[in-house]
């Protein structure tokens, strides 16, 4: 059990050695390096989809929370008519 646990952390520390050589976060770093630090796009669409996403969010929170208390209303009402309906009895 220590074995493989001492190998799969050897194997990740060269895994992690081995990232910083892979193409693709190469030519990143030396982007970063070349620019300074990288500052992402605030402007890009993928960030403008998430925004949407959270303000679609917010508003269907709005809409359950309405539906929510329209329920609990029809159900006191529900309730009251079987009460009333009860005592008639």
């Amino acid at each position: 059990m220590i074995r493989s646990v001492v190998l799969i952390l050897k194997i990740d520390e060269q895994m992690i050695r081995d990232i910083d050589k892979h193409p693709i976060i190469n030519s990143n770093k030396k982007k970063c390096q070349q620019f300074g630090n990288y500052q992402p796009d605030y402007n890009s669409h993928k960030v403008k989809d998430a925004k949407l996403d959270i303000e679609n969010r917010g508003d269907r929170i709005e809409m359950l929370e309405k539906e929510i208390k329209s329920l609990k209303l029809t159900i006191e009402s529900l309730v009251n008519t079987i009460e009333s309906k009860l005592n008639l009895l």
